[in-house]
């Protein structure tokens, strides 16, 4: 669980986010404008859905954080690059929602008042769905009936991925290896901690890695380009980059042991008034992982 109202960053689920390149942006770019979309189409059968007046009112209940069947009300089709579509759920309980064919795409659930339900993962252990790879001829991928297991939603049937993507069973394994750190997005879209979908209260949050390495230098002080076998990483510190117009002073760190980082607050800040922020964490020495 990552929080940044609750000054926690978990090192140990989060760290590789930014060498995926998640994120970007301001967090508010709904994007309707790419051509050659395909959809991508589910249900919720189980559970009785919510009435329109129901949609209404649920707006002022109170929170939910497990999910609940009957209170999913939105689907956030959102790719690595930081845009996104949004769909409702019908009355019952099926939905569809355009996906954006030029990058790899997380699904995230969420309810009418914009509470962060789960997110979508295949039955093949995949959590994203490469949209980069669909199929040309493709116009719908239906994943048919969903059940759910906590924050987890997935089919109740195996997704043949084959059906709509070009991929053989390598690189369908490659993407299983790898969608794990895009699917951090999804599986953190609430970082702030305060029940709601980031991106639908124009908030975003990105990490990155900044490495230090050494390097062998002459006498002029320039780097020796032939003489640099002992190059090697020092060490490095982990970037949070924020869009919250709200942001804490702030923040703390937490990691493995091996890290040195527990509850250990950013060494240096930039908090700017149009609420792009970010936040450096204390050095981490490589040598001792």
């Amino acid at each position: 669980m990552m929080s940044v109202k609750n000054s926690v960053i978990s090192l140990a689920v989060v760290a590789m986010l930014g060498l995926y390149g998640c994120g970007g942006g301001n967090g508010n770019n709904q994007n309707n404008t790419y051509k050659n979309k395909t959809k991508l189409k589910g249900n919720f059968n189980t559970g009785t859905h919510m009435s329109f007046i129901e949609k209404v009112f649920s707006i002022f209940s109170t929170p939910v954080y497990a999910f609940e069947i009957n209170k999913v009300a939105k689907v956030i089709a959102l790719n690595h690059s930081g845009s996104y579509n949004i769909a409702d759920v019908n009355d019952d309980g099926s939905f569809e929602v355009d996906l954006i064919t030029n990058d790899p795409t997380v699904i995230i659930f969420a309810s009418a008042s914009n509470r962060y339900l789960g997110y979508l993962t295949l039955s093949n252990g995949i959590d994203s769905i490469p949209s980069h790879l669909i199929k040309e001829d493709t116009k719908d991928i239906d994943v048919g009936e969903l059940d759910t297991n906590d924050t987890e939603v997935a089919p109740k049937h195996t997704v043949n991925l084959s059906d709509f993507i070009n991929a053989d069973k390598n690189e369908q394994s490659r993407i299983k290896s790898v969608d794990d750190i895009l699917a951090i997005r999804a599986k953190n879209a609430d970082m702030d901690g305060n029940g709601i979908v980031d991106l639908l209260e124009n908030k975003n949050y990105k990490l990155s890695l900044f490495v230090t390495y050494q390097w062998n230098v002459n006498a002029n002080n320039q780097v020796d380009y032939t003489n640099n076998n002992d190059t090697k990483f020092t060490n490095f510190n982990i970037l949070l980059h924020t869009f919250d117009k709200t942001p804490p002073s702030n923040i703390y760190f937490t990691g493995p042991s091996t890290t040195g980082l527990i509850d250990s607050q950013n060494q240096s800040s930039t908090l700017h008034s149009d609420g792009n922020n970010h936040y450096d964490s204390p050095s981490i020495n490589i040598d001792i992982m």
